[in-house]
């Protein structure tokens, strides 16, 4: 069985938890939300759930890509089974998009793991956190997101996801994994309200 690493690219700590920035990170903490995270190292944390391990950051977003690096300690990692899950201010909120490779976008943390992998083929997951023309992107991205945002975010968009890499990534079905997730989007743009 492939064990694929799951990173989240965010900013360490409480006060960067709940900010657009760390859309991926939220949704990593999620998915191995029944396991216990452990550190390794100095730059990063680790849990593992069956044939996933996740990967949190202990190090800024703009030095994430430091932590590809030491994930070649682990005897089982291979950069070919490495997704990488982060914000994206270019996709509406909410909107979902998975790619195999593929240039930065922008995205610092994403050009620091591109740097030091040293090749821009590495799977990424990116999470649309949509953006407001008023406010200049890097104060845009270290906002919080609203109540209704995290809850639309943790009821539809996360649960999606999590039902996605269930279904295709444990059996190592990468192209349908691809499918599901780029479908989603039709119904995905509009944060819903509370129940």
């Amino acid at each position: 069985m492939i064990n694929y690493f799951l990173f989240g690219l965010g900013n360490p700590g409480k006060r960067h938890l709940n900010t657009r920035h760390n859309a991926g990170y939220k949704f990593i903490s999620y998915f191995f939300r029944t396991c216990e995270f452990k550190p390794k190292g100095f730059n990063f944390l680790f849990a593992q759930k069956e044939f996933f391990i996740g990967i949190l950051p202990l190090i800024f977003m703009n030095e994430n890509g430091k932590i590809i690096v030491d994930l070649k300690n682990f005897s089982s990692f291979d950069l070919k089974n490495l997704i990488i899950f982060l914000d994206d201010l270019n996709l509406p909120f909410g909107a979902i998009r998975f790619r195999k490779k593929g240039s930065d976008g922008g995205h610092k943390g994403l050009r620091s793991c591109i740097y030091y992998a040293q090749t821009d083929e590495i799977m990424r997951l990116r999470i649309g956190i949509g953006f407001n023309y008023d406010i200049p992107a890097e104060i845009y991205v270290l906002q919080e997101f609203s109540e209704d945002e995290l809850f639309f975010l943790e009821k539809k968009v996360f649960p999606y996801i999590e039902e996605g890499i269930e279904k295709f990534l444990k059996e190592g079905m990468i192209d349908k994994f691809e499918n599901y997730i780029n479908n989603f989007n039709r119904e995905g743009l509009k944060p819903r309200q509370k129940e």
